[in-house]
């Protein structure tokens, strides 16, 4: 019993030294320290990132600056963290672009984990250290994409080309090491970096500082590039950078700020959620059909916390005598309330608003933080002290501070007619103790999978945009290309895999990952990728027009009399561009319906809003990128959509491919629209016949099975010179089949095929085959 009284004492003691020591040092930054980075000189702002579809540094003096912070705060986070060793990672992604080897590989492997592992334990050892001034080589991580801070030597800025690039890394290599140096003489190398100080952040490899470019990037109208410049004489003094570093929250601190929350009604046992509703933000208890409401994980219900602080840049631990903004996730808007002057009667709400004459108020969305509307108090469910921090987990109840209401539920459905998911939430005079909020935790990766569906949206609008606006033809093809590399990461994202650049034609979903398939039909990317479909099918039915055409040109109007007709180097320039921007545009239209197939696969809420589009779909079938084989998968095993969907005219339509381009896979997408389950569906199988059979017969092959003799082998007699019959063996039995007027035998076209690589009609024998 002493023995413990003497352990829990010293853990005290150890505890109190620990905040005193905490006290004071607070002012040197450390180690495991949360901070934001605002440029101070000819622009001014905080560096911060273009989303995470975008790895490009960049500050933006428009959005915010000391005083009101920007918007998108969480995109300025950075955590600075110990340098980490790379040499074995360098070596391993080497050997996995130049080396064959798969035993040297996965040594490299190895050895690459084990150093992954080392620089965790050197960062968890090191969170606490001071910071010194030229001598502590430093990484920042940025919060919101979990990626450093990184120079490449070997590319230069975008805009400033005497400077290198600077973006973020997933992984981070030594271009990745930072010093941090004084800006003023004050400070000399070896003191102590302090909280607020100016500093200029140089590479480790060499005396190129962080700069922030003069010039905007062309896409990006207000965005400063940051850049690591080369030659230091070249920037005046009063034109250098210099960073001034603002401390979020300490590396001690057991932080709210910022964190990513749902709030769960415990009685109605619905989620807070903003969500659209006939065009318009909304604040609503979602209701889920779930056999456990809390298991239900709408992206639309993630609140990110903000706790009120003196000073609008810091961050710190919510309390209970703290204020609070709750700012939603996927719209960066903030819950507020407005007077409701709904006269739906409703049980709670009479109850709680006292007179009749009291005004109700509801929850609503606002777009600015700096309203006072937008502040909330929390009031516990138990006993607590007000300096106490607010646990995760905790029953709470909201007081909204502007109005002094109590937020309660309501049994109002914003649409009476048919909607029994969304219901109103309100704000009363009264309190009522079953009113209460299980505040509970996200994890980081499911906020960065929000994220990246967020900016993806938010990225494919923009983009779409411009090309409804000014043609697909007049944007560049670097653009088309950076959007083929963002389908190519949901792809990716979709299967839970790395990017590691191998197609993304080929990534196969064995289990696919449910959460993330909601998020790209909730965050509006289903919806963006058919608005791209739309905008590229005008060129889609051109290029197929003008391929037809020249199909059915006489080509020997071409070359009369051997004579060659030679194009000029211009010609041929516009030739290469012009097939570089139909590959371009087919690829983009390929990996939409690569994406729509995965999103929908085993997930019947995402295949109910992709069948909304059935028919634009079927009206891209045969442009050759992979629509039919979407649909095809869309409705594999689903009655109810093959029933509602497959008419005559789908039906001819597949019948009128196979006669054209008579492939096979068109074959195999009839015989998956005749069943359901393993179970036949005869109205189906009935079109199917009536239009094979009835009206397009001469697409089938014809099987002849032929007998014929063989001269080679008749019987002769000795004393008779002309045969006298023939034997079993002079019957020559072959299996034919016929075709557009063509009759071959089975046996000599295998025989071509298999041994005959130059034969002029193997191919063709090849496809007839196979379609066979």
């Amino acid at each position: 019993m002493n023995s413990n009284s003497a352990i829990i004492k010293d853990k005290q003691v150890e505890h109190q030294y620990r905040i005193m020591e905490s006290s004071l040092t607070s002012s040197f930054l450390k180690i495991g320290d949360t901070v934001s980075l605002y440029a101070e000189g000819t622009v001014c702002g905080f560096i911060s990132t273009l989303g995470l579809v975008d790895d490009r540094c960049v500050v933006q003096p428009e959005s915010g600056d000391l005083q009101k912070p920007p918007k998108k705060f969480r995109d300025c986070l950075f955590r600075i963290c110990p340098s980490h060793r790379y040499s074995a990672q360098a070596q391993y992604w080497n050997a996995l672009k130049n080396s064959n080897n798969t035993r040297d590989i996965k040594k490299l492997q190895i050895a690459a984990d084990t150093e992954k592992r080392q620089n965790e334990a050197e960062t968890r050892k090191q969170t606490g250290t001071i910071i010194k001034y030229g001598d502590t080589i430093v990484q920042l991580l940025h919060i919101k994409s979990n990626k450093y801070i990184t120079v490449n030597k070997r590319l230069p800025a975008i805009l400033e080309k005497n400077a290198m690039r600077v973006s973020l890394d997933i992984s981070g290599t030594e271009g990745s090491w930072f010093q941090i140096e004084p800006f003023y003489k004050l400070r000399t190398k070896g003191e102590r970096v302090v909280v607020g100080d100016k500093v200029v952040l140089m590479p480790y490899s060499g005396g190129q500082p962080l700069h922030v470019s003069e010039l905007e990037l062309p896409d990006h109208p207000g965005s400063k590039e940051c850049c690591s410049i080369i030659n230091l004489h070249a920037v005046n003094s009063h034109l250098q950078t210099s960073w001034k570093i603002v401390l979020f929250v300490s590396c001690y601190e057991a932080t709210n700020e910022g964190d990513i929350v749902r709030l769960f009604h415990a009685e109605q046992e619905k989620f807070l959620t903003c969500d659209n509703y006939r065009k318009k933000s909304v604040v609503f208890l979602r209701a889920t059909g779930r056999a456990s409401a809390t298991s239900a994980t709408s992206s639309n219900a993630l609140w990110e916390i903000e706790v009120v602080q003196q000073d609008p840049c810091r961050g710190g631990t919510g309390h209970w005598s703290s204020l609070f903004r709750f700012k939603h996730l996927a719209t960066g808007q903030y819950l507020a309330a407005e007077v409701d002057n709904d006269q739906t009667f409703d049980v709670t709400r009479q109850k709680l608003r006292g007179s009749s004459t009291t005004p109700v108020f509801a929850l609503i969305p606002i777009p600015h933080a700096y309203d006072i509307s937008s502040l909330f108090e929390l009031d516990p469910t138990t006993i607590t002290r007000n300096e106490d921090p607010v646990p995760w987990g905790s029953y709470v109840r909201l007081q909204h501070i502007c109005t002094n209401t109590w937020v309660h539920s309501t049994n109002i459905k914003l649409d009476p007619d048919d909607d029994n998911v969304r219901f109103k939430i309100g704000c009363a005079l009264m309190k009522e103790d079953k009113e209460a909020f299980q505040i509970v935790h996200v994890s980081p990766d499911e906020v960065r999978d929000l994220d990246f569906a967020t900016d993806a949206a938010q990225y494919f609008d923009t983009i779409v945009s411009k090309w409804e606006k000014i043609g697909i033809m007049n944007v560049h093809a670097n653009e088309r290309k950076q959007v083929m590399l963002l389908l190519s990461d949901i792809v990716y994202f979709l299967a839970c895999q790395e990017n590691n650049g191998s197609d993304a034609f080929d990534v196969q979903i064995l289990k696919p990952n449910r959460e993330r398939q909601k998020l790209i039909r909730e965050q509006n990317i289903l919806k963006q990728l058919f608005r791209m479909l739309r905008v590229l099918k005008p060129r889609l039915e051109f290029e197929r027009s003008s391929t037809k055409s020249i199909k059915g040109s006489d080509s020997s109007t071409m070359l009369n009399n051997d004579q060659h007709i030679s194009t000029s180097p211009q010609q041929q320039d516009a030739d290469v561009r012009h097939s570089t921007i139909t590959y371009q545009i087919k690829t983009i239209c390929r990996l939409c319906y690569r994406i729509l197939k995965h999103c929908q696969q085993d997930y019947r809420k995402n295949q109910e809003t992709i069948a909304k589009e059935f028919s634009f779909m079927q009206s891209q079938i045969g442009y050759d990128i992979l629509a039919e084989d979407t649909i095809t998968a869309l409705l594999h095993n689903n009655k109810k959509l093959l029933e509602k969907h497959i008419t005559e005219k789908e039906i001819d339509t597949f019948v009128r491919l196979l006669r054209e381009k008579r492939d096979c896979k068109f074959l195999e997408y009839l015989s998956d629209l005749c069943v359901s389950s393993n179970q036949a569906i005869a109205r189906t199988q009935e079109m199917i016949c009536k239009s094979v059979l009835e009206k397009n017969s001469d697409i089938l092959i014809r099987t002849k099975f032929d007998t014929r003799e063989c001269v080679e082998d008749m019987v002769l007699d000795d004393n008779i010179s002309s045969p006298i019959g023939f034997s079993n063996q002079n019957i020559l039995q072959e299996v034919r089949l016929t075709w557009d007027g063509t009759s071959e035998s089975i046996e000599h076209m295998a025989g071509v095929i298999r041994d005959k690589p130059s034969h002029k009609r193997r191919e063709e024998f090849k496809n007839i085959l196979e379609y066979y």
